[in-house]
C-alpha cells in the first residue's frame, strides 16, 4: 500500500494543491523503492543531488544572488529532512528536485513530514547491490571530505538496516600517531583475527581498500576488536557524527 499523504492523516498540516502534488511524488517514489528498489535514473539523481545538498554554498559558483538564495534554501530543506530521518531523506532527495525544494509549497511539505513524527512508511530495506553502490559513490567522491563521510555513514546505515549504531570522525591532528598505534593493536584483538591467521593462502581480510576513479585518495576500511576500537575513539578524541 502506498504511504498516506500527510494531509489525509489526523493531526498533520492541511496542504495546498502544489504541496499535495509533491507529496504524491514522494508517496510514489516510496512505493517504487519498496517494490523494485532503485532505478538507474535514481542512482544518477542520487549522485547529483547528494553532491548538491552537501556542497559548501560559499565554495560554489552561483550566477546571481537570487540563484544562490534558492540553492541555499533547497540545501537547507534537504538537510532538515536528513536530520529528521535518514530513510525519509533518501526518499525525498530521489523524489523532489532542488528546484522544487526552493518553492514556498515545499515548506509545507517539509513541515508536514517532520511533524508527523512517524517514519515507518518510509523505512527501506535496500539490497547488497545498492549498498555496494553507496560505497562506490562515497569512494568516488573522496570520503576524506566531512560531508561525504556523513553521507557514507548514513546511507550505509540505511542500506543494511541499522547494522551500525554510532559513527565518528574528526580526529585531532595531534592524536593521529596514537590512533595508528592503537589501530595496530586492535587488529589483533578482532574476533576474526585467529581465522585470518589460519587462512590457508596466508592472507588476511581485516583491511579493505577502496580506490576511486581519477587521482583522488584511496580509502581503507579496517576491522579491529571492539574494546580496542572503542578505546581508540575515546582516547584519540574522535567526534561523533549523526547517523
Amino acid at each position: 500500500m502506498d504511504p498516506p499523504i500527510p494531509s489525509e492523516t489526523p493531526g498533520t498540516l492541511r496542504l495546498d494543491t502544489e504541496a499535495r502534488r509533491i507529496m504524491g511524488k514522494i508517496a510514489r517514489k516510496t512505493n517504487q523503492l519498496k517494490r523494485t528498489g532503485m532505478l538507474p535514473s535514481d542512482r544518477e539523481h542520487l549522485k547529483e543531488r547528494l553532491r548538491f545538498a552537501w556542497t559548501d554554498i560559499h565554495n560554489s559558483k552561483e550566477t546571481t544572488s537570487v540563484t544562490a538564495w534558492r540553492k541555499k534554501k533547497a540545501r537547507k530543506a534537504y538537510t532538515d529532512l536528513q536530520d529528521a530521518n535518514n530513510h525519509l531523506f533518501l526518499v525525498v532527495i530521489l523524489a523532489v528536485t532542488p528546484t522544487e525544494c526552493a518553492i514556498p509549497a515545499f515548506k509545507e511539505v517539509k513541515e508536514s513530514l517532520i511533524c508527523s513524527k512517524s517514519y515507518e512508511n518510509y523505512q527501506l530495506n535496500l539490497d547488497f547491490a545498492e549498498k555496494h553502490f553507496f560505497e562506490s559513490m562515497a569512494a568516488e567522491q573522496s570520503v576524506s571530505r566531512m560531508y561525504w563521510l556523513c553521507v557514507y555513514a548514513q546511507l550505509t546505515e540505511i542500506a543494511i538496516a541499522g547494522l551500525y549504531q554510532l559513527a565518528y570522525s574528526g580526529i585531532p591532528l595531534d592524536k593521529i600517531d596514537k590512533f595508528f598505534e592503537m589501530l595496530r593493536k586492535g587488529v589483533k584483538t578482532g574476533k576474526g583475527w585467529k581465522e585470518e591467521r589460519e587462512r590457508s593462502d596466508g592472507t588476511a581480510n581485516f583491511a579493505v581498500g577502496l580506490v576511486p576513479t581519477g587521482d583522488k585518495d584511496v580509502c581503507f576500511q579496517i576491522t579491529v576488536g571492539r574494546r580496542d576500537g572503542m578505546e581508540s575513539l575515546g582516547e584519540c578524541r574522535f567526534a561523533q557524527i549523526k547517523l
